[in-house]
């Protein structure tokens, strides 16, 4: 992966970050109904294009779930897509303020 491919994946993992509301804790699973969740995959499909990973390609989307909290200091989301062949894409999404009072943010993606 070039400079250029590491910079649009920041670029668009930072966007995909900050679009997506962080739920409060201790809010239950939220589930995504099949049109929610092929809206997400469709967010974070060119990250996994250019990212190299090895995905569900040309599958259809069941739905899925989102689980997580937060906290005036932080907190994390895991957005679960699943797919009709069994497939699965996992979004694990951490933020912090705590740290010199700086949001950071980090995102890793996993298909199996």
């Amino acid at each position: 992966m070039n400079l250029k491919s590491i910079s649009a994946v920041f670029f668009t993992a930072s966007t995909f970050l900050i679009a997506a509301p962080a739920l409060a804790a201790g809010d239950p699973t939220v589930k995504l109904n099949q049109r929610q969740a092929a809206e997400v995959y469709k967010t974070v499909q060119p990250l996994l294009t250019t990212g190299g990973a090895i995905c569900p390609t040309e599958q259809v989307v069941r739905g899925g779930i989102v689980t997580g909290g937060s906290s005036p200091s932080g907190g994390s989301q895991t957005t679960t897509i699943m797919f009709k062949s069994g497939e699965k894409v996992v979004i694990n999404r951490t933020w912090d303020s705590s740290v010199g009072k700086k949001l950071t943010m980090s995102a890793r993606i996993d298909c199996s």
